[in-house]
Formats: structure tokens, C-alpha cells, sequence
């Protein structure tokens, strides 16, 4: 028996771990009565071990994958498309995980380090998408802060925030402050897309492809209706229709001067023609286009 006194933190942490082992509660309680005597934890072992089966029914699955042939091929990804599984590039290597068991290194990943590690990875993530360059920190599509004298926050951290705590009310759904909060930042993305949807249009669709986001804009308010508006409204109605009519009257007067304008032309194309080869220069009038104008000239005719 180990004269180490351990606290919450190592207890749980070794219970997580027997929990991965696929141990039941009663085998680890007794494996923590065996290293650590009275320091053991009674019925709230239990209690943890329900915890655990909870979140892990509820917490998304995260896979920490590489680039090896057989993790990249297509069944593979197909089936990870399909479970809805998360993945997370791999980290880099260590020589002094290397001799390690897959238990150990299993520990290092996201799936045991708090919660809020996981967050800062995904937003990171998520700033990967929209940065325009390595070291964007500044530009409205990456920042956290406020910028250009506006009210808008980031677009990709909010977006990120939201995820968080959607699947964080899904756990909690009674929490009114979280539902709040998620109500706010989704007012506050809304409102940032308006305007970022005025100062940049191709910004603005490039955005919402990069994240998977559909804007739908807030309907314009009904106004009132006035006899001042609906007159302004007939008179443009009106001098629409009289500027309508004269360019259709001129357009008929242009097609019928269109026929004597395309015999003058095939006159003056032959012209050319002929005159370019007497004077023995390369002539630059085809005869397709002389054949082509006759022809515009007869269609008019008819």
C-alpha cells in the first residue's frame, strides 16, 4: 500500500483510467481500496462510474487520425462520414511517447484533457478556415475584437461558440443562463453578417461557404401607405411607359433604315475590295462579308 495521500483530481483520474479498461465499479473500487486504503473513495465511486456511461452516451466522439494510406482511403472516410465522428489532425511526434503502451498515449489525447482544451482546439480549427493569411488576427472574418469602429464580433468565433453551447445545452437543457447566452451570440452573428453583408458581398458569400452557414435576412417592415407616394409611384409608372414607347418607335424607324444601310455597305465592302487589288495590296475585305452584308440586305427586303 502506497503512502501517497491523492486528491479528488488523481482519484478521478484513475478511475477514468480503470474505466477505459473496461472495469467495472465494483473492480475498481476494490483496485482503489488495494493502492490507497481509507484514501479510497466509498459509494461516490459509483456515482462517477454513472457520470462516465452518461457523457460518454452524450459526448461527441473526436478521432485523432494521421495521413497514413490505410486512414485516408475512401472506405474509411465514408464510414467516419457516416458515425458523424469528429477528426482532429495528429500531433506531433514525441520520442518519449513512443515507447509507450497505446494506453498511455491514449491518455495524451483530447479525449482525457478538460473540456475547455477541445474548445480551443475546434476554434482554431474553425480561424483555419477564414484566415487569410497564417497570422490573420485582425481582419473581420478572424478577430475576437472589435474593429473598424463596429459592433460586430468575429463570425468564426461565434460560430464556434454556438456549437459549444448547443452541445453543451443538450446536456444541461434546464441551464436559462447558457440558453441566454446562446441567444445573444446568435443575435450578435446575425447582426455582424447584415453588415458585413453591405460592406462586402463576396466576402460575406465567401464566409458562408467556408462555414456551412445559410443567412436568411430580416424582413423589411410594412410601411405606411400615402396618397404622396402612390402618386410618385404613378408618375414614374407613367414616364416609364412614354420612354418605353419612344424607344420603341425609334427602333422601328433604325430597322428600316437598316435595309438601304446594308446595300450601301456591300457597295462600299466591293469598293474596297476591288481598289486593294488593283493597287496590288493584300485585299483586307473577304468575300464572305461581302456575301454576308447582301444577304442582311435581302432578309430586310422581305
Amino acid at each position: 500500500m502506497s503512502n501517497f495521500v491523492p486528491g479528488n483530481y488523481d482519484l478521478r483520474t484513475a478511475m477514468i483510467f480503470c474505466y477505459h479498461l473496461k472495469k467495472t465499479a465494483a473492480e475498481s473500487h476494490r483496485m482503489l481500496i488495494e493502492a490507497y486504503g481509507e484514501h479510497a473513495l466509498g459509494k461516490q465511486c459509483f456515482e462517477w462510474f454513472k457520470k462516465f456511461k452518461i457523457s460518454k452516451r452524450q459526448r461527441k466522439e473526436i478521432l485523432l487520425h494521421d495521413n497514413a494510406p490505410s486512414h485516408t482511403a475512401k472506405l474509411v472516410k465514408e464510414t467516419i462520414e457516416a458515425f458523424g465522428w469528429e477528426i482532429l489532425s495528429h500531433a506531433a511526434y514525441s520520442p518519449d511517447l513512443a515507447p509507450a503502451s497505446d494506453i498511455v498515449k491514449k491518455m495524451f489525447t483530447l479525449q482525457f484533457l478538460p473540456r475547455k482544451e477541445t474548445i480551443n482546439i475546434r476554434r482554431d480549427k474553425i480561424l483555419e478556415l477564414v484566415q487569410r493569411h497564417r497570422l490573420d488576427r485582425n481582419s473581420p472574418e478572424a478577430t475576437s475584437k472589435l474593429t473598424l469602429s463596429c459592433f460586430y464580433f468575429s463570425v468564426a468565433i461565434m460560430t464556434n461558440d454556438i456549437h459549444q453551447l448547443q452541445e453543451y445545452l443538450t446536456e444541461y437543457p434546464k441551464n436559462t443562463k447558457m440558453k441566454v447566452q446562446l441567444l445573444e451570440t446568435i443575435a450578435k452573428r446575425r447582426k455582424m453578417l447584415k453588415y458585413l453583408r453591405q460592406w462586402d458581398y463576396r466576402r460575406f458569400e465567401w464566409i458562408l461557404e467556408k462555414l456551412n452557414l445559410v443567412y436568411k435576412p430580416v424582413p423589411e417592415l410594412p410601411h405606411q401607405i400615402t396618397r404622396k407616394d402612390s402618386l410618385r409611384r404613378l408618375t414614374q409608372k407613367h414616364c416609364n411607359e412614354l420612354v418605353q414607347e419612344k424607344l420603341d418607335i425609334y427602333k422601328k424607324e433604325l430597322k428600316k433604315l437598316q435595309k438601304d444601310f446594308y446595300i450601301e455597305k456591300a457597295e462600299k465592302l466591293a469598293f474596297i475590295r476591288e481598289e486593294e487589288i488593283a493597287c496590288g495590296l493584300q485585299p483586307s475585305v473577304r468575300e464572305e462579308d461581302i456575301a454576308y452584308t447582301k444577304q442582311k440586305a435581302r432578309e430586310y427586303q422581305t
